[in-house]
């Protein structure tokens, strides 16, 4: 089964908060309207039944008339649309109007049109009641002259029937003209009372006494007219809430959706290999939701993993360097072992005076391969962190002495003057290992600095740092290597020199080891400045 996008799954859920939100609303609404409209009808019906019963009050005492509570009934039910009873005081039907449209034509009879408006005037408008769908037109007609005291109405009287037509929204009234008709007019069924009708009863007062009860039955068409044009507005309207609910979630959608495709492309593109993909952001100074924000970290993650892999393909570029120098480096003193063993195998070993001399030569070759090996050691230690370092505070004076104490006599006698100037200052580190680095610094001094010059063994405060240096008056670092001197097994280019080439890679290490650096300051043919920069034990005083 296909599982839907975001988007559309944030567009469907907008149409139906729309749908529920006008349907839950739309049912309050016509459940409002309905309670409101039965109430009015309620309270019209009492109103028309207190002046209906005002009426039979007159015709019910002390003998019913039941021809006038007919018209009455009628009447009332024409006028009102409504069904209309009138009870004796025991409860019994007196009449009947009958359900709906038993009683929906009204017939009246004017006087003759005449131009003498002195003989009009004398002749008064006879409003006739009633024309009941039970009465045919000679029986009523007979009646109502009866009830008048007429003989007959005048043969240019002018009578007139007021047809009544229920409609959805009311009640349409058609007149025509009628005269000596011997049957009623067309009629239309008579429509039964729904169940649903609203009723009223209200008392027949004479004074005090209750005489009757008339009471009053509606089911108003225009009421269901009005609650079904009521529902179909609600529907129009959660159509409408609807189409506008999926046109705002598909523009918000896709601006929720743009940023999380732009993130699914750049983690698609760095898993194929693309380690400098990045989402796209807005500027920092710019207000950013969740998902920039999460398309920020994802530009974090992915510029630190790049990072990674750019330090590991250096690392694996240094490896191999380290591989292919320490090959190197090791191979020279294997293949002299290798020549003199051969040469001693041979008539050469039977000479003392040539086998002591191969033999001194093999013992300064194994002393090397032993150097080699065991700086090449420390130098992986150091930078895996894995070197315990033996911390403690140490006087500064004491430690330049005690490392540069060993080249006093290999300086005097190279004719080199080996000056220490001491300091009162204290260092918290690793005395031995920073006697290495010093002793490195200063071996380097001695190699490249001629007869009559100088080697300056001193230290200085900056900041919080102590700075020990070792100056020479030498022939200096060629500025393009310069930026290389620290590494593994670099000798420089423009001078040929014994030594494998770590020796300024421990120092190196060894100054990061304890938080801080190795530098180099230098000019060539002017001398140069070796140094490390090492955390101070504690604040010291201002030198005077």
């Amino acid at each position: 089964m296909r599982t839907l996008s975001i988007r559309w799954r944030l567009v469907l859920s907008y149409a139906l908060l729309a749908v529920l939100t006008v349907g839950v609303v739309g049912a309050l609404a016509l459940g409002l309207i309905r309670s409101n409209l039965a109430q009015r009808e309620t309270e019209l019906l009492t109103m028309n039944a207190q002046a209906v019963a005002r009426q039979a009050a007159r015709s019910i005492q002390p003998v019913s008339d039941r021809y006038r509570l007919q018209q009455l009934a009628d009447m009332a039910a024409f006028l009102g649309n409504v069904q209309v009873r009138i009870l004796d005081a025991e409860g019994n039907l007196i009449v009947d109007s009958g359900p709906r449209g038993a009683a929906d034509r009204l017939m009246w009879i004017a006087p003759p049109s005449h131009s003498d408006a002195v003989s009009a005037a004398r002749q008064p408008w006879i409003i006739a009641g009633v024309f009941s769908r039970r009465m045919a037109y000679p029986e009523f007609e007979a009646r109502l002259f009866e009830a008048l005291g007429i003989g007959e109405a005048s043969p240019s009287a002018q009578i007139m029937v007021v047809e009544r037509v229920s409609g959805p929204y009311g009640d349409q009234f058609v007149f025509s003209e009628l005269r000596q008709q011997t049957s009623s007019p067309p009629t239309q069924p008579e429509e039964p009372l729904p169940a649903t009708a609203t009723q009223v009863r209200v008392p027949i007062e004479l004074g005090s006494a209750v005489v009757g009860y008339v009471e009053l039955s509606s089911a108003s068409a225009l009421n269901e007219a009005t609650l079904q044009t009521a529902q179909r507005a609600f529907m129009l309207a959660a159509l409408g809430a609807t189409l506008l609910a999926v046109l705002a979630g598909l523009w918000v959608s896709r601006g929720l959706s743009a940023p999380l495709l732009d993130l699914t492309n750049a983690a698609a593109r760095m898993a194929q290999g693309d380690l400098s993909a990045r989402a796209p952001v807005r500027a920092t100074g710019q207000s950013r939701d969740e998902i920039e924000q999460l398309a920020g970290r994802f530009n974090d993650m992915a510029a630190k993993l790049e990072a990674s892999f750019q330090a590991l393909s250096a690392e694996r570029d240094a490896l191999r360097r380290f591989i292919a120098d320490a090959s190197h480096e090791l191979r020279t003193p294997i293949t002299a072992l290798k020549m003199a063993n051969e040469l001693l195998q041979g008539p050469a070993g039977e000479d003392p005076t040539t086998r002591a001399e191969f033999l001194a030569q093999n013992a300064t070759q194994l002393a090397r391969l032993e150097w080699i090996t065991r700086n090449l050691l420390d130098l992986s230690r150091l930078d895996a962190g894995i070197a315990q370092l033996e911390l403690a505070e140490h006087d500064v004076a004491e430690l330049l002495a005690s490392a540069a104490r060993p080249f006093e006599q290999a300086a005097e006698q190279k004719g080199i003057r080996l000056i220490v100037y001491p300091l009162p200052l204290t260092v918290r580190c690793d005395r031995a290992r920073v006697e290495i680095a010093l002793s490195n610094l200063i071996e380097n001094a001695l190699k490249f600095t001629p007869a009559g010059g100088r080697i300056e063994v001193s230290a200085e405060a900056e900041g919080g740092n102590v700075r020990l240096l070792v100056r020479d008056t030498g022939i200096g670092v060629a500025p393009e290597d310069q930026a290389h001197i620290f590494e593994r097994f670099y000798r420089g280019k423009n001078h040929r020199a014994d030594g494998s080439g770590l020796g300024l890679a421990i120092v190196k290490s060894i100054a990061q080891a304890h938080g801080g650096t190795a530098f180099v300051e230098s000019v060539t043919g002017a001398g140069s400045t070796f140094g490390i920069v090492l955390p101070l034990a504690s604040p010291q005083p201002a030198a005077p």
